[in-house]
């Protein structure tokens, strides 16, 4: 075998060990998209977050108007102290999140959100894809995809593929179920993720950054995607995972959306 030949052969295996869906052309269809630009939220496409239980990721979730902000074409979601913003509130902190729950969702696909955030310790904003069926919130059927989280005191976010297979099985190597790829966090980056019937493909920017696939002859809870799902995004304060406590005074912070879009990926 000449030098060429074996050059050759070895781009071909190289081109053979990469997915089908990353060889193919994909190609998308745009279902909807929201550029913030009227003067409320689009209920067409959004509801507020409800709050959750004490020690979850949504117990300061609030539907006060005083953390949610529409102007030129950004919605902002704060996370801020309640020194008396809601009188009647006895929580702590509040935080504006919203989600397409019941009114947008997707299933093979894409997703796009342009945001920008400023965060503070203590602070947690997400964007995240949970199914619309209940059962795929629970074991073995678990199909969350975190788009990405941010703790206030790195330089990157996490993009993390929560299922059985990873969770309770605690397979978090094989594939790889996390990637933390850094970031500007004050400047605006657009958030991709590709949902495919082969793999999950995370981007920043148009720049892949993560790559979840589905194993040949995958074993329970592996890949439980393409299930119909919503999305969220949150301004979230406190809980354990943070590394810590929750700093009053350099509040509030906030999350920019720009625009948020939902592609269907053409068959």
């Amino acid at each position: 075998m000449t030098a060429i030949q074996r050059i050759l052969y070895i781009i071909l295996l190289f081109h053979l060990t990469i997915p089908i869906a990353a060889r193919s052309n994909r190609q998308y269809r745009l279902l909807w998209k929201d550029d913030f630009n009227g003067s409320q939220l689009n209920q067409a496409n959004w509801d507020k977050l409800y709050r959750t239980s004490p020690g979850s990721w949504g117990m300061y979730m609030s539907k006060s108007d005083s953390v949610y902000e529409l102007k030129k074409g950004v919605l902002r979601l704060y996370g801020k102290a309640n020194n008396g913003i809601e009188p009647n509130d006895t929580a702590s902190f509040l935080c504006g999140g919203i989600t397409t729950r019941h009114k947008k969702s997707i299933t093979y696909g894409k997703i796009e959100v342009r945001l920008k955030m400023k965060g503070a310790r203590g602070t947690w904003p997400a964007v995240w894809l949970m199914p619309e069926d209940y059962k795929h919130w629970q074991y073995p059927q678990r199909a969350e995809i975190d788009i990405l989280e941010y703790l206030h005191q790195n330089d990157f976010v996490y993009q993390t593929v929560h299922t059985y297979y990873t969770d309770s099985l605690r397979q978090t190597n094989n594939p790889p179920r996390q990637a933390k790829p850094n970031i500007k966090y004050e400047k605006y980056n657009v958030f991709a993720l590709e949902i495919l019937p082969s793999e999950l493909i995370f981007s920043i920017n148009g720049k892949e950054t993560f790559r979840y696939p589905k194993l040949q002859d995958a074993p329970e809870g592996q890949y439980p995607f393409g299930v119909e799902s919503y999305l969220m995004i949150d301004m979230q304060i406190g809980g354990d995972w943070t590394g810590y406590a929750i700093d009053k005074t350099v509040l509030p912070a906030y999350i920019d959306i720009d625009w948020v879009k939902f592609y269907e990926l053409k068959k």
